[in-house]
């Protein structure tokens, strides 16, 4: 703008706008001969040109003239505000008659990203009701360069500062943001950079000159960043140095004491001088020389305890406890040992019951003896009857001996025989806590054999008839044997067997025969319904009416043949028509009824003989199915 008042002097020298005197008189000079001969060169149209330029530099000035008062801050005002010290801003605005408003920044459409690293100072020109006539900013750090920004009201005072920025200083960018932001760049010579800022919001548009060392500020957001990628980097270390603390407390809980000090090193590597690390470290690395120490102990006392040196291996127990009072392992085996020095003692003097040290091996013997004896008593012609004793004895050194006896036996040389079977069997070495025991095991058998009998049994309706000896003794035998047995008739073989309470019995059904086959129709034929009763299961009431039926008819029969006789000598004897056909016709209606009824009975009978003799048949083919099932053949 200089440059151009200086022209307007040498074309108006009789108007002057602007004082020329700092200027030097070769250039004044120089630019006066450069103007003249533009005037008056012949080319009108370099004149026309000229005063174009000339009338657009003489509003350019006029302009700069109209905007007078304090709001109005020059481009050298916003750089040497931006490089000034606070008091000297202040004492600017002091005088240029600028009040503080506030130590916050005013929201007229400009932000940075590292605003809340600034101290803010805001001063308002003639500001009433938040309506100044113009908004300066100067934003300090004690590191960086201040940023000042200047605010204007007015848009063609804002222009005019941007076409002044425009001419004296370099353009650097211009770019429109989403949020409607328009910022043009301009740079100094020295640096400084100054933004011109045109932001919309509801309408209206907000103006700001920003002035910043822009290189100053880059380094100022890089810090930043780097600060919050150190804060960033912190946090995740400390999120990770939490969960690693965490797992290794409750792999520490968890009794996993290897695992949870991997997770307290890797802890301390994130944070290397942590007392609660240190501490966590040192507990576990102690935990585990103890359960080291304790393992130790461990191994010994069950290597000790293995090869039976009790004492030695209680000691190390009782070290292990000392160790870990807690633990019951230790404490157990403890018991165990003591348990075995009292069963030491206890071996010196006692005999064991063998049966319950060897339980299988003694019931195998128990069951070979009286196989034994049941096989001697194979024949059906043998009788005994008393009771046997064995006892068997082993000592610690594995001798075994065995002792035997009988007593209220009925034929000693049978029992002398029996007595031999037990010397076939012997104890074997027993041990408790790995050491041979004296042990000992008794036998006491009762036995009871009698000679094979057979016994004819009826069994008809449930009842149970014994045909050759009804008052035996084996009668609850017979009647276990037949129990669920169909009708018929029976031949049992009772060969009583018993041991103890073991009964041995071989007693089997040898016979069988149904109760009604077909030749009960020859008794049917005798007595009508006779067969009946014994071919047909609960069937005696009917027989008796079959019976009642046939012999009814019979006799109503004749009874009606002898009436018929009666008629009839009437008839011989009437001496009228009358009576004649009366008597005539009653002696044949009579003799008609003896016929029908003989044949009824007749009928009755021939069924009953027809109907016995075929369900007899049929009880024959019953009979065999059910000899097959009892393995009779």
């Amino acid at each position: 703008m200089i440059q151009t008042l200086k022209l307007l002097n040498i074309l108006f020298p009789n108007k002057l706008l602007m004082n020329t005197n700092n200027f030097q008189p070769k250039v004044l000079s120089t630019i006066k001969r450069i103007a003249m001969n533009v005037l008056f060169s012949k080319p009108i149209r370099l004149r026309v040109v000229f005063l174009i330029f000339c009338l657009i530099c003489i509003n350019t000035t006029l302009l700069g003239q109209n905007f007078k008062g304090k709001e109005y801050l020059t481009i050298d005002d916003l750089i040497n505000i931006q490089k000034s010290s606070l008091n000297v801003v202040k004492d600017f605005f002091s005088k240029t008659g600028w009040d503080f408003y506030s130590s916050e920044p005013t929201k007229m459409g400009y932000s940075f990203e590292a605003e809340n690293n600034y101290n803010i100072i805001t001063w308002a020109c003639d500001e009433s009701y938040n309506k100044a006539r113009g908004w300066s900013t100067l934003m300090l750090h004690e590191n960086y360069e201040n940023i000042f920004i200047y605010q204007p009201v007015e848009k063609e005072y804002y222009n005019f500062l941007e076409n002044e920025a425009k001419r004296r200083f370099k353009f650097t960018e211009s770019n429109v943001s989403k949020e409607n932001k328009i910022q043009t760049s301009y740079v100094t010579k020295n640096g400084i950079s100054l933004w011109f800022t045109t932001t919309r919001d509801y309408s209206k548009n907000y103006y700001s000159i920003i002035v910043i060392n822009e290189n100053d500020y880059v380094k100022h957001i890089e810090e930043l960043e780097m600060m919050k990628y150190i804060l960033l980097l912190e946090a995740e270390n400390e999120k990770k140095f939490n969960e690693l603390i965490n797992k290794g407390n409750s792999t520490f809980n968890e009794k996993n004491y290897e695992k949870a000090l991997v997770f307290f090193y890797e802890a301390q590597e994130i944070k290397p001088f942590d007392n609660l690390v240190e501490e966590k470290i040192f507990e576990t690395e102690k935990i585990i020389i103890k359960l080291a120490q304790y393992q130790t102990e461990i191994e010994l006392g069950d290597e000790s305890f293995n090869k039976k040196e009790y004492s030695q291996a209680k000691q190390h127990y009782e070290n292990a406890t000392i160790i870990f009072p807690i633990e019951i392992y230790p404490k157990n085996q403890i018991k165990e040992i003591e348990k075995v020095f009292q069963f030491l003692e206890e071996r010196k003097i006692r005999v064991f019951d063998y049966s319950l040290i060897n339980t299988s091996h003694w019931d195998s013997i128990n069951k070979a003896i009286i196989y034994d004896i049941s096989d001697f008593f194979y024949r059906d012609d043998m009788f005994f009857k008393g009771k046997l004793f064995f006892e068997y004895y082993i000592d610690t050194l594995g001798n075994s001996s065995l002792k035997s006896n009988s007593l209220d036996v009925s034929d000693q040389k049978i029992a002398n025989n029996l007595i031999s079977f037990g010397s076939k069997y012997s104890l074997k070495q027993v041990y408790k806590n790995d050491f041979s025991l004296n042990a000992k095991g008794i036998i006491n058998l009762s036995l009871s054999f009698d000679k094979l009998t057979t016994f004819k049994v009826v069994k008809k309706d449930g009842v149970l008839i014994i045909k050759n000896d009804p008052n035996t003794i084996y009668s609850p035998e017979i009647n276990k044997l037949l129990n669920n047995r169909n009708n018929g008739k029976y031949k049992v073989q009772i060969h009583y067997k018993k041991i103890n309470e073991i009964d041995l019995s071989n007693n089997k059904i040898t016979g069988y025969r149904i109760l009604g086959g077909p030749s009960n129709a020859f008794l049917s034929l005798l007595v009508p319904g006779l067969g009946n009763k014994f071919v047909f299961e609960n069937n005696e009431r009917k027989g008796i009416n079959i019976a009642l039926q046939t012999y009814g008819c019979i006799g109503i029969g004749i009874l009606s043949k002898y009436l018929s006789m009666v008629e009839y000598e009437k008839y011989m004897k009437a001496s009228t028509q009358s009576e004649m056909d009366k008597y005539y016709e009653n002696a044949n209606y009579l003799n008609y009824a003896f016929y029908g009824l003989l044949g009824v009975s007749a009928i009755i009978w021939i069924d009953d003989i027809y109907k016995v003799a075929l369900q007899g048949f049929k009880n024959k083919e019953k009979e065999k199915l059910y000899r097959k099932e009892l393995n009779l053949f």
